[in-house]
């Protein structure tokens, strides 16, 4: 709102260089919180009007813009006005050029108590923010280094590194390979010397009841492969339902097949 118009405001007038004007019975201060500004920096902008009851206030800001809404009080039962705006400067009209510039606001006009009062002009100077020599400078010049600059560690290093990181690598693959064969169940293989046959695969069986369940299941799908090669079906069939029934195969379970087995084959372990 570039023209502020006002009866009544608040109390209190502290900011410092005033500009009085006296015209009759009134007293205008204008003033502002500094002496100069930068484009879209804000600064706030005082008026105090003391005269009769029932005045008017008309305080213009153009060509600055507010940054928030007045602050406007009275005091002694309306003879004292007080008129606070943030002002700041976002128009070609009070920006600078390549120098500062003085830009004067409008005069503060009061009527409505005896004879019209205007006061003088507060004035702020807008300063540019680049100064003249950066503008027309043929290269920019940054606070901060924006060239490349070399790696600082020659190529022969970084192939080292790389090379060590690659050993590393190969070397940790290695460990992970051996761990997985030193995990593999006894089941996978018959042990050297031992002989096979239903009597080794009942005994690997029973082992089983000891370990995980992954290595019960194996152990009963060989016991069922050893069986069927004998010729018994009944026994290979509930071998196989119990390696790979949708519960997992408990010790007690697997002990009884192995009982069972030996039973219905005639084997000995």
């Amino acid at each position: 709102m570039r023209r502020l118009l006002l009866t009544a405001a608040v109390a209190g007038f502290g900011l410092g260089a005033a500009v009085p004007a006296t015209a009759g019975d009134v007293v205008i201060k204008t003033a502002v919180d500094r002496q100069s500004v930068g484009l879209g920096e804000p600064f706030v902008y005082t008026v105090e009007a003391r005269g009769r009851s029932g005045m008017t206030v008309f305080a213009d800001v153009a060509p600055f813009v507010a940054a928030a809404p007045p602050r406007r009080s009275q005091s002694d039962g309306g003879a004292l006005v007080r008129i606070e705006q943030r002002l700041l400067c976002l128009d070609r009209a009070c920006a600078p050029g390549k120098n500062a510039r003085t830009v004067s606001l409008p005069r503060v006009r009061v009527t409505g108590a005896g004879a019209p009062a205007r006061a003088a002009a507060a004035s702020i100077t807008v300063v540019p923010r680049v100064p003249e020599q950066a503008v027309t400078a043929a290269r920019a010049r940054y606070r901060v280094d924006d060239a490349v600059h070399p790696a600082s560690a020659p190529w022969g290093v970084a192939a080292g590194l790389l090379a060590a990181l690659a050993v590393v690598a190969v070397v940790l693959a290695v460990l992970l390979v051996l761990r997985t064969v030193r995990r593999a169940p006894a089941a996978s293989a018959p042990r050297r010397g031992t002989p096979g046959g239903i009597a080794y695969a009942l005994r690997l069986l029973r082992e089983s009841a000891r370990r995980p369940a992954p290595d019960r299941r194996r152990a009963a799908d060989y016991v069922a492969r050893a069986v069927g090669e004998r010729g018994s079906e009944s026994a290979a069939e509930d071998a196989r339902r119990l390696a790979w029934s949708a519960p997992e195969p408990r010790p007690p379970e697997v002990v009884a097949l192995a009982d069972r087995v030996e039973t219905t084959t005639g084997s000995e372990t």
